[in-house]
């Protein structure tokens, strides 16, 4: 049992004909190289200031508060924490969205993020003293890196995170009447409204909702369901 669960996990279950062993080395880097955009993109977006992803602005306004509570810990931690909760939806509705990159994605991003600021930290800046210019620049640039890194490894059929399982269950749910975009976009609007809502508790809602949290909600769905359209299929 254990070891059919590990190989559905792995999709080693894919492996049935010559050259599939190769394909799935692909979707596996598909997968891994998607997450790594999505958190670098996202690291850059926290550390200029000018607002966040619309999750990450719910799980940092969470941790704001946290942190005020209970003392200083990586924000890593919390936003692990808040993918295993939503996970509890996936093993009801999205089994089948559960994969390598559904691990990956839960554990990487919110480390990820970390890392990109301690990052900045050893090299002396701060991405609140680049011109306001060019933070906005950055922000219409990481835009389509987060987006293609969720198409990326969307596309890679290896699992998704619990954030991004949501619109897709909903699409199927919805018999394909809404598209993944509009859907993304609704998720992005209602976890913008509670990173608001902890932001403003915490004091910290300019930081958390600003220019760039307003245009990666509206963006980021409709661009992923862009990237989605354009990559080779893989599975």
């Amino acid at each position: 049992m254990k070891t059919n669960f590990l190989s559905r996990l792995l999709r080693l279950d894919t492996l049935q004909k010559k050259g599939d062993g190769k394909r799935l080395a692909l979707r596996y880097l598909y997968s891994a190289l998607g997450v790594l955009l999505i958190g670098f993109g996202c690291g850059l977006v926290v550390e200029i200031a000018l607002g966040c992803d619309t999750y990450t602005c719910f799980n940092r306004g969470l941790w704001y508060i946290l942190t005020d509570i209970f003392g200083s810990f990586a924000f890593g931690h919390i936003n692990l924490a808040v993918n295993i909760i939503l996970f509890a939806c996936m093993l009801i509705w999205g089994r089948e969205l559960i994969g390598f990159g559904t691990l990956f994605n839960m554990v990487a991003v919110g480390y990820i993020i970390d890392f990109v600021q301690y990052l900045f930290r050893c090299a002396s800046v701060s991405g609140t003293e680049l011109s306001l210019a060019l933070r906005i620049v950055i922000i219409v640039a990481a835009l389509p890196v987060i987006a293609f890194g969720g198409a990326l490894y969307t596309e890679a059929e290896l699992g998704v995170s619990p954030f991004d399982s949501l619109p897709l269950i909903a699409e199927r749910i919805a018999g394909g009447k809404l598209g993944f975009g509009l859907l993304r976009t609704l998720e992005d609007c209602f976890f913008l409204t509670g990173g608001l809502v902890f932001g403003l508790i915490s004091g910290k809602q300019w930081e958390l909702v600003n220019v760039g949290t307003v245009i990666l909600a509206l963006g980021t769905g409709y661009i992923i369901a862009y990237f989605r359209r354009i990559l080779p299929k893989l599975a």
